[in-house]
């Protein structure tokens, strides 16, 4: 589900009516060249399309009423979007990684690196 996921977890939460369109690998180049800056994912809204997943989810939550009340919780909502990237670049490193280091990547990542990540979110949302 990729970088999409986090945009649509905020649409539902939101209780708001969106058309969730998968791109296929294969229809994909035929589509790049229409997308801003040629990647994934994208939105329309009022006829015009835009990119860049944590621009996106800001706006959509701030539609949403997910933003935070006032400039602090808005800065904590975005401190925890970074964080979440962090933990998703940490994932597509090891999906970038050849074979034969994958393995050994994988088992660092979802035994020592993800969990004290996970402790970390976890300390500050308490």
């Amino acid at each position: 589900t990729g970088k999409a996921e986090l945009l649509r977890l905020i649409l539902s939460a939101g209780n708001m009516d969106f058309e969730d369109i998968r791109v296929k690998k294969e229809d994909w180049p035929a589509l790049k060249p229409t997308a801003p800056f040629g990647q994934l994912p994208t939105m329309e809204y009022d006829g015009e399309i835009y990119a860049q997943t944590n621009a996106m989810a800001k706006f959509l939550a701030k539609k949403a009423g997910l933003a935070g009340n006032d400039d602090l919780e808005e800065l904590k909502m975005d401190m925890f979007m970074e964080f979440m990237n962090d933990i998703f670049s940490k994932l597509m490193g090891v999906f970038a990684k050849s074979e034969s280091d994958k393995d050994a990547a994988g088992k660092k990542l979802f035994e020592e690196e993800l969990p004290a990540m996970l402790k970390t979110l976890e300390t500050h949302l308490e």
